[in-house]
Order: structure tokens, then C-alpha cells, then sequence
């Protein structure tokens, strides 16, 4: 195992810091609700009475059914293993709890503002606040030995068998019209 430094988010809720205030003024939807949503039910969601995921258009944009994971994961564009916070793995409050979040994008703003703007709404709502820092971890490193590689080339593939157009060891048989 090798040690590398990478970057990390790491989110606060509840904590405004004087930094995050001072920012410029960012972009952010024109009216925005957040409501905490009824606990998923399959049957609701093959019906299509229930959704999960998001969905954005000229003038709105509807986030249903996503856990504050979810939420920042969107927000930030962060891949799941650089959020560090309290209580991001497993099952805990932060990701049983699933929200919908109504909002609607101002005059002007493209698909492509979603994300501030959602980053906005969080920091507003929620006082969320966030900071970028470099972490040391360790990772499972793939090297090649002082001696060169070791592995051997596959064998050479077998020619299809005519009769049943396959390579397979135990063909799949087939009869009638399809």
C-alpha cells in the first residue's frame, strides 16, 4: 500500500463561516422548496405515482426522493469518495433522509447553473459550508516489478464452431421459429 495526497470536500451543516458569507453574490433559483419526501414504496414507483432523480427544463427544475448525498454529489459534481462529513457512510440520517426540492430557475439561467444555484440553496437553507483540503490515503498501487511483468498473453481464441456460431463450452441449443 502507498500514501497519496488527494483532495478532499469537506462539508459542515449547520456552520456559516464568515468566508462563505463574504463570497460574491452567486447564482440562485428565482423561488425554491424543500420538503422532506414520503418514504419510498416500490409499488408508488412502478406505478409512477413516486419518482427518484431529477429533472430540469427551460424554467424549472424538480429533485425528488435524494438524500443530502445525493444533493451534494449534484451541487458540488463530487465523486462520492472525496466528501468527507459526519456520518457519510453507511446508514445514517443523511442518507435515509430523502428530500424534494422544487425550484424555479430565473430569466436568463441555463441547465448549466443548476449546480450553483443548488450550491446556493444548501448554503442558505441548511448553512451549509464547505472547504477543499489535501488529505494523505492510502491506495492499493499495480506496479511493475523490478524483473519486467510476469503475466503471459491469453491463449489464442479457438475458431467458431461453424454448426452453432459460438466458442462456447456448453453451446445453447435452440429449436423452432424465433
Amino acid at each position: 500500500m502507498r500514501k497519496v495526497a488527494s483532495w478532499v470536500v469537506v462539508l459542515t451543516l449547520g456552520v456559516a463561516t464568515a468566508s462563505a458569507q463574504q463570497t460574491a453574490a452567486k447564482k440562485s433559483f428565482e423561488v425554491a422548496s424543500i420538503k422532506q419526501s414520503a418514504p419510498l414504496d416500490p409499488q408508488k414507483i412502478l406505478s409512477g405515482q413516486q419518482r427518484v432523480g431529477m429533472k430540469a427544463d427551460a424554467g424549472r427544475v424538480d429533485i425528488e426522493n435524494w438524500s443530502i448525498f445525493e444533493l451534494l454529489n449534484a451541487a458540488y459534481k463530487v465523486s462520492p469518495t472525496r466528501l468527507t462529513g459526519p456520518a457519510w457512510t453507511g446508514f445514517s440520517p443523511f442518507t435515509a433522509t430523502r428530500f424534494d426540492i422544487h425550484a424555479t430557475i430565473p430569466a436568463g439561467a441555463t441547465q448549466d447553473d443548476v449546480p450553483e444555484m443548488l450550491q446556493s440553496l444548501l448554503a442558505e437553507r441548511w448553512k451549509l459550508a464547505f472547504h477543499n483540503e489535501q488529505k494523505e490515503q492510502q491506495v492499493l498501487a499495480l506496479l511493475v516489478g523490478k524483473d519486467g511483468p510476469k503475466l503471459q498473453p491469453p491463449p489464442a481464441e479457438t475458431p467458431r464452431d461453424a454448426a452453432n456460431n459460438t466458442n462456447r463450452p456448453d453451446p445453447i441449443q435452440g429449436s423452432g421459429d424465433p
